[in-house]
């Protein structure tokens, strides 16, 4: 068996759901003085970077790549069978239920903008400390380590997992002339998503939305909306949350996405998260 080194942080059965005819396409940020670069892309040459979750302390390559092998991989898999029953409308297992939680919360933390706030929080943690030298190779290399550690916790933190899995599940279609977009990081959630009011929703097919709720009403705040003004919602949140790339089903959202991704990206917030409210 291959040993991964590109690491997927946005698996490919969750791009191919943009792919018509087999690719779809990718907009890259320009720079401020540039134009907007798109590309047709297959679902296996998106999303991806590689040696993103290797470790370097590690005594063979096949434990170097293990939390790409062995953690996001398996999440994946399981998250792709919990999303085709989720289209199906069929009632998922308690499995399925973890598979698409653990999904959702790495989606919150597996981009490599999110990684890189993470090294670099812990970097200015540790400068000052007794023998912390930011410019040593060696010791970047055990600030990646010891985040990649981190996301495997985060990731499976039972009572995140248990927050987010008490949360209801529902399937948005949005029936809209304009195609749902998505990016490198797609995840959109609310501010205190343990509040009653509290979201997580990205979508995941260019008609397609998944939102985790603690009350229905949230839920139908999306929903009731017009369809062609929630897909435009949904769009323009996208865009401006998207740190490098953007995907689409096709070209026709171009101007769309070059209006907005002139800009600077959205903020994060203290955390190094975007937030948005419930419309």
């Amino acid at each position: 068996m291959s040993i991964p080194r590109e690491h997927h942080y946005l698996p490919q059965f969750y791009t191919a759901r943009w792919a018509n005819q087999g690719t779809m396409v990718r907009y890259v940020r320009p720079s401020p003085d540039g134009s907007l670069h798109a590309k047709k892309a297959v679902p296996r040459g998106i999303g991806k970077e590689r040696d993103l979750y290797a470790f370097s302390a590690a005594a063979t390559e096949e434990e170097r790549q293990r939390l790409e092998s062995q953690f996001f991989q398996l999440i994946d898999a399981r998250a792709a069978v919990a999303l085709q029953k989720l289209d199906k409308g069929e009632r998922g297992s308690d499995q399925d239920r973890v598979g698409l939680v653990r999904f959702v919360i790495s989606l919150m933390h597996r981009s490599p903008s999110r990684i890189q706030y993470l090294r670099q929080e812990l970097r200015a943690r540790m400068t000052g400390t007794a023998d912390f030298d930011p410019g040593s190779p060696a010791h970047q290399s055990m600030v990646s380590d010891q985040i990649n550690h981190l996301l495997a916790d985060m990731i499976s933190s039972p009572d995140i997992v248990q927050l987010v899995a008490s949360m209801r599940i529902f399937r948005i279609d949005v029936r809209s002339r304009h195609r749902l977009l998505t990016c490198d990081l797609p995840l959109m959630l609310s501010q205190g998503i343990a509040q009653p009011h509290g979201f997580l929703m990205f979508p995941y097919a260019p008609d397609r939305v998944v939102i985790l709720v603690h009350r229905e009403d949230v839920a139908k705040a999306f929903s009731s909306q017009a369809p062609d003004a929630l897909a435009k919602a949904l769009n323009d949140a996208v865009v401006r949350q998207a740190r490098e790339c953007v995907i689409a089903a096709d070209r026709k959202a171009a101007r769309f996405i070059e209006k907005r991704f002139l800009r600077d990206p959205e903020p994060v917030g203290g955390d190094g998260l975007i937030r948005w409210q419930v419309p």
